[in-house]
Protein backbone atom coordinates (compact mmCIF):
# COMPACT_ATOMS: atom_id res chain seq x y z
CA UNK A 1 0.00 0.00 0.00
CA UNK A 2 3.10 2.29 0.86
CA UNK A 3 4.75 1.58 -2.28
CA UNK A 4 1.92 2.16 -4.58
CA UNK A 5 0.86 5.45 -2.52
CA UNK A 6 4.31 6.55 -3.34
CA UNK A 7 3.86 5.73 -7.08
CA UNK A 8 0.71 7.57 -7.35
CA UNK A 9 2.45 10.63 -5.71
CA UNK A 10 5.38 10.47 -7.48
CA UNK A 11 2.87 10.16 -10.89
CA UNK A 12 0.82 13.44 -9.67
CA UNK A 13 3.85 15.74 -9.02
CA UNK A 14 5.11 14.25 -12.43
CA UNK A 15 2.33 15.06 -14.48
CA UNK A 16 1.89 18.63 -12.58
CA UNK A 17 5.72 19.70 -13.87
CA UNK A 18 4.50 18.53 -17.07
CA UNK A 19 1.09 20.14 -17.74
CA UNK A 20 2.35 23.50 -16.05
CA UNK A 21 5.79 23.71 -18.31
CA UNK A 22 3.25 22.47 -21.51
CA UNK A 23 0.34 25.43 -20.40
CA UNK A 24 0.37 28.34 -23.42
CA UNK A 25 -1.35 30.67 -21.67
CA UNK A 26 -1.92 31.16 -17.65
CA UNK A 27 -5.05 31.86 -15.90
CA UNK A 28 -5.31 34.59 -13.07
CA UNK A 29 -7.27 33.85 -9.82
CA UNK A 30 -7.46 35.93 -6.85
CA UNK A 31 -8.51 35.45 -2.92
CA UNK A 32 -10.58 38.89 -2.33
CA UNK A 33 -9.73 40.86 0.26
CA UNK A 34 -10.95 43.32 2.39
CA UNK A 35 -13.84 42.13 4.35
CA UNK A 36 -11.86 39.84 7.16
CA UNK A 37 -10.65 37.65 4.85
CA UNK A 38 -7.77 34.61 5.65
CA UNK A 39 -4.65 36.30 5.02
CA UNK A 40 -1.66 35.31 3.05
CA UNK A 41 -0.03 33.03 5.34
CA UNK A 42 -3.06 31.41 6.41
CA UNK A 43 -3.76 30.25 2.98
CA UNK A 44 0.10 30.18 2.03
CA UNK A 45 0.02 26.00 1.41
CA UNK A 46 -3.10 26.58 -1.10
CA UNK A 47 -1.60 29.26 -2.88
CA UNK A 48 1.65 27.98 -3.54
CA UNK A 49 -0.34 24.54 -5.04
CA UNK A 50 -2.40 26.44 -7.36
CA UNK A 51 0.64 28.31 -8.22
CA UNK A 52 1.86 25.38 -10.21
CA UNK A 53 -1.36 26.04 -12.38
CA UNK A 54 -2.70 29.88 -12.29
CA UNK A 55 -1.25 33.15 -11.53
CA UNK A 56 -2.87 33.66 -8.09
CA UNK A 57 -3.70 37.38 -6.94
CA UNK A 58 -5.31 39.37 -4.26
CA UNK A 59 -6.86 42.19 -4.06
CA UNK A 60 -10.13 44.47 -2.57
CA UNK A 61 -12.99 44.64 -5.03
CA UNK A 62 -12.78 48.59 -4.45
CA UNK A 63 -16.59 49.18 -5.46
CA UNK A 64 -14.85 49.04 -9.59
CA UNK A 65 -17.71 47.43 -11.51
CA UNK A 66 -15.50 45.05 -13.72
CA UNK A 67 -12.47 44.22 -11.82
CA UNK A 68 -13.37 40.63 -11.71
CA UNK A 69 -13.64 39.70 -15.01
CA UNK A 70 -10.09 39.17 -15.86
CA UNK A 71 -9.72 36.27 -13.61
CA UNK A 72 -10.89 32.65 -14.23
CA UNK A 73 -12.10 32.06 -10.76
CA UNK A 74 -12.35 34.22 -7.54
CA UNK A 75 -11.74 32.83 -3.92
CA UNK A 76 -13.85 34.32 -1.37
CA UNK A 77 -12.31 32.56 2.16
CA UNK A 78 -13.64 32.56 5.65
CA UNK A 79 -14.58 36.63 5.65
CA UNK A 80 -15.19 38.05 9.11
CA UNK A 81 -17.17 41.69 8.05
CA UNK A 82 -19.84 42.09 6.34
CA UNK A 83 -19.87 43.13 2.58
CA UNK A 84 -21.26 46.41 1.07
CA UNK A 85 -24.12 46.92 -1.05
CA UNK A 86 -21.41 47.97 -4.02
CA UNK A 87 -19.39 45.19 -3.67
CA UNK A 88 -22.04 42.91 -3.69
CA UNK A 89 -23.01 44.38 -7.06
CA UNK A 90 -19.39 43.79 -8.29
CA UNK A 91 -19.67 40.29 -7.57
CA UNK A 92 -23.11 39.67 -8.55
CA UNK A 93 -21.95 41.12 -11.63
CA UNK A 94 -19.04 38.86 -12.72
CA UNK A 95 -20.84 35.73 -11.80
CA UNK A 96 -23.55 36.78 -14.23
CA UNK A 97 -20.88 37.23 -17.00
CA UNK A 98 -19.51 33.40 -16.41
CA UNK A 99 -17.67 34.13 -13.25
CA UNK A 100 -16.60 31.48 -11.00
CA UNK A 101 -16.77 31.89 -6.87
CA UNK A 102 -15.43 29.80 -3.99
CA UNK A 103 -17.53 30.82 -0.93
CA UNK A 104 -16.06 29.22 2.50
CA UNK A 105 -18.28 30.95 4.85
CA UNK A 106 -18.55 30.09 8.64
CA UNK A 107 -21.80 32.05 10.00
CA UNK A 108 -21.01 30.94 13.05
CA UNK A 109 -17.95 32.56 15.49
CA UNK A 110 -16.38 29.88 16.84
CA UNK A 111 -12.62 29.07 16.85
CA UNK A 112 -10.67 26.01 18.65
CA UNK A 113 -7.71 28.79 19.79
CA UNK A 114 -10.73 30.69 21.87
CA UNK A 115 -10.82 27.74 24.26
CA UNK A 116 -7.48 26.62 24.45
CA UNK A 117 -6.60 27.70 27.88
CA UNK A 118 -9.58 25.53 29.24
CA UNK A 119 -11.99 28.45 29.17
CA UNK A 120 -15.53 28.59 27.87
CA UNK A 121 -16.03 30.08 24.37
CA UNK A 122 -20.02 31.86 23.27
CA UNK A 123 -20.52 31.17 19.79
CA UNK A 124 -22.06 33.86 17.89
CA UNK A 125 -23.79 34.04 14.99
CA UNK A 126 -21.76 35.88 12.34
CA UNK A 127 -23.35 38.52 9.91
CA UNK A 128 -22.02 39.07 6.73
CA UNK A 129 -24.56 40.66 4.73
CA UNK A 130 -24.01 38.25 1.92
CA UNK A 131 -27.51 36.22 3.05
CA UNK A 132 -29.16 37.57 0.27
CA UNK A 133 -27.16 37.02 -2.84
CA UNK A 134 -26.20 33.34 -1.74
CA UNK A 135 -30.44 32.67 -1.36
CA UNK A 136 -30.58 34.63 -4.78
CA UNK A 137 -28.62 31.77 -6.51
CA UNK A 138 -30.19 28.77 -4.68
CA UNK A 139 -28.37 28.43 -1.11
CA UNK A 140 -29.02 28.86 2.46
CA UNK A 141 -26.13 28.52 4.63
CA UNK A 142 -27.50 27.76 8.52
CA UNK A 143 -26.33 29.40 11.37
CA UNK A 144 -25.38 25.91 12.92
CA UNK A 145 -22.53 24.21 13.98
CA UNK A 146 -22.55 20.05 13.31
CA UNK A 147 -21.06 17.79 16.01
CA UNK A 148 -20.17 14.16 14.45
CA UNK A 149 -19.25 10.88 15.91
CA UNK A 150 -17.26 10.54 12.91
CA UNK A 151 -14.56 13.06 14.31
CA UNK A 152 -11.16 14.86 14.97
CA UNK A 153 -9.08 13.65 17.76
CA UNK A 154 -7.53 16.32 19.43
CA UNK A 155 -4.98 16.86 22.66
CA UNK A 156 -6.43 17.45 25.87
CA UNK A 157 -5.11 17.83 29.08
CA UNK A 158 -6.69 15.08 31.65
CA UNK A 159 -4.37 15.96 33.99
CA UNK A 160 -5.89 17.45 37.93
CA UNK A 161 -5.84 21.20 38.46
CA UNK A 162 -2.18 21.74 40.34
CA UNK A 163 -0.71 18.74 39.03
CA UNK A 164 1.91 18.15 35.56
CA UNK A 165 -0.02 18.56 32.38
CA UNK A 166 -1.01 15.18 30.93
CA UNK A 167 -2.19 15.29 27.13
CA UNK A 168 -4.35 12.87 25.98
CA UNK A 169 -5.84 12.74 22.39
CA UNK A 170 -9.80 12.95 22.94
CA UNK A 171 -12.65 13.02 20.35
CA UNK A 172 -13.50 16.60 19.26
CA UNK A 173 -17.39 16.47 18.39
CA UNK A 174 -17.03 19.80 17.00
CA UNK A 175 -14.12 18.32 14.31
CA UNK A 176 -16.51 16.45 11.73
CA UNK A 177 -14.47 14.52 9.38
CA UNK A 178 -16.35 14.97 5.82
CA UNK A 179 -16.68 11.78 3.18
CA UNK A 180 -17.98 12.65 -0.07
CA UNK A 181 -21.03 10.80 -1.00
CA UNK A 182 -20.71 10.26 -4.59
CA UNK A 183 -17.67 9.66 -7.41
CA UNK A 184 -17.84 13.54 -8.57
CA UNK A 185 -14.59 14.62 -10.03
CA UNK A 186 -13.97 17.35 -7.38
CA UNK A 187 -13.86 15.13 -4.72
CA UNK A 188 -12.72 11.99 -6.32
CA UNK A 189 -9.80 9.91 -4.81
CA UNK A 190 -10.17 12.01 -1.42
CA UNK A 191 -9.66 10.70 2.00
CA UNK A 192 -11.52 12.14 4.72
CA UNK A 193 -11.62 16.01 5.11
CA UNK A 194 -11.16 17.28 8.37
CA UNK A 195 -13.24 20.16 9.61
CA UNK A 196 -13.61 22.63 12.39
CA UNK A 197 -16.90 24.43 13.24
CA UNK A 198 -18.66 23.64 10.03
CA UNK A 199 -22.24 24.08 9.21
CA UNK A 200 -24.63 23.47 7.43
CA UNK A 201 -26.25 23.83 3.83
CA UNK A 202 -29.53 23.92 2.12
CA UNK A 203 -30.59 23.92 -1.64
CA UNK A 204 -33.73 25.45 -2.63
CA UNK A 205 -35.74 23.41 -5.08
CA UNK A 206 -37.53 26.87 -6.11
CA UNK A 207 -33.84 27.44 -8.12
CA UNK A 208 -35.32 24.99 -10.99
CA UNK A 209 -32.55 25.97 -13.34
CA UNK A 210 -30.04 24.84 -10.98
CA UNK A 211 -28.01 21.88 -10.46
CA UNK A 212 -27.47 21.18 -7.25
CA UNK A 213 -24.53 18.96 -6.03
CA UNK A 214 -23.41 18.11 -2.54
CA UNK A 215 -19.81 17.34 -2.64
CA UNK A 216 -19.01 16.86 1.18
CA UNK A 217 -21.41 15.66 3.75
CA UNK A 218 -21.37 14.27 7.27
CA UNK A 219 -21.77 11.13 8.94
CA UNK A 220 -24.96 9.17 9.65
CA UNK A 221 -24.39 9.99 13.52
CA UNK A 222 -24.58 13.68 13.25
CA UNK A 223 -26.25 16.49 15.43
CA UNK A 224 -26.99 20.26 14.98
CA UNK A 225 -26.12 22.84 17.55
CA UNK A 226 -28.35 26.13 17.02
CA UNK A 227 -26.08 29.81 17.57
CA UNK A 228 -25.17 30.74 20.12
CA UNK A 229 -24.18 28.06 22.11
CA UNK A 230 -21.41 27.92 24.83
CA UNK A 231 -18.64 25.73 24.04
CA UNK A 232 -16.17 24.60 26.33
CA UNK A 233 -13.46 21.54 26.31
CA UNK A 234 -14.64 20.34 28.88
CA UNK A 235 -17.70 18.50 26.39
CA UNK A 236 -14.51 15.98 25.66
CA UNK A 237 -15.35 14.51 29.11
CA UNK A 238 -18.95 13.56 28.28
CA UNK A 239 -19.93 10.39 26.51
CA UNK A 240 -22.36 10.88 23.23
CA UNK A 241 -25.39 10.23 23.53
CA UNK A 242 -26.80 7.24 20.43
CA UNK A 243 -29.93 9.42 20.27
CA UNK A 244 -28.49 12.64 20.43
CA UNK A 245 -27.24 11.68 16.98
CA UNK A 246 -29.98 11.38 14.73
CA UNK A 247 -29.03 14.15 12.04
CA UNK A 248 -28.09 11.76 9.24
CA UNK A 249 -25.51 12.77 5.90
CA UNK A 250 -26.18 16.81 6.31
CA UNK A 251 -24.47 18.44 3.64
CA UNK A 252 -21.49 20.43 4.49
CA UNK A 253 -20.18 21.44 0.98
CA UNK A 254 -22.56 21.97 -2.86
CA UNK A 255 -21.80 22.45 -5.81
CA UNK A 256 -24.20 24.45 -7.95
CA UNK A 257 -24.21 24.74 -11.63
CA UNK A 258 -26.86 26.24 -13.95
CA UNK A 259 -28.61 29.69 -14.95
CA UNK A 260 -28.65 31.98 -12.15
CA UNK A 261 -30.40 34.74 -11.11
CA UNK A 262 -28.62 38.58 -10.72
CA UNK A 263 -30.07 39.24 -7.10
CA UNK A 264 -29.73 42.99 -8.41
CA UNK A 265 -32.38 41.99 -11.18
CA UNK A 266 -34.64 45.16 -11.65
CA UNK A 267 -30.87 47.14 -11.68
CA UNK A 268 -29.10 45.17 -14.21
CA UNK A 269 -29.07 41.76 -16.50
CA UNK A 270 -31.22 39.52 -15.62
CA UNK A 271 -29.72 35.91 -15.52
CA UNK A 272 -27.48 33.93 -17.36
CA UNK A 273 -25.14 30.30 -18.15
CA UNK A 274 -22.87 29.92 -15.22
CA UNK A 275 -21.30 27.84 -12.74
CA UNK A 276 -20.65 28.97 -9.06
CA UNK A 277 -19.19 26.89 -6.07
CA UNK A 278 -20.67 27.15 -2.98
CA UNK A 279 -18.41 25.86 0.46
Amino acid sequence: MNINNSIQSFEFEFMRVISSLAADTTEKIAFLEGHGEYNEYQVGDITRELGWYFQVDRGRIGDKPGVLDQYKAVIIAGPTVAFNEKDKFVLDQYIMQGGKVLWFIDMVNASLDSISDGGPMLALIRTLNIEDLLFRYGVRINPILVQDVQCNMIPVNVALAGNTPDFKPAPWLYSPLLAAPYPHPVTRNLNMIKTEFTGTLDTLAARKNIRKTVLLRSSDFSKQVAAPVMISLEEVRRTPKQQEFTDRFLPIAVLLEGSFESAFRNRSVASCSLTGWFL
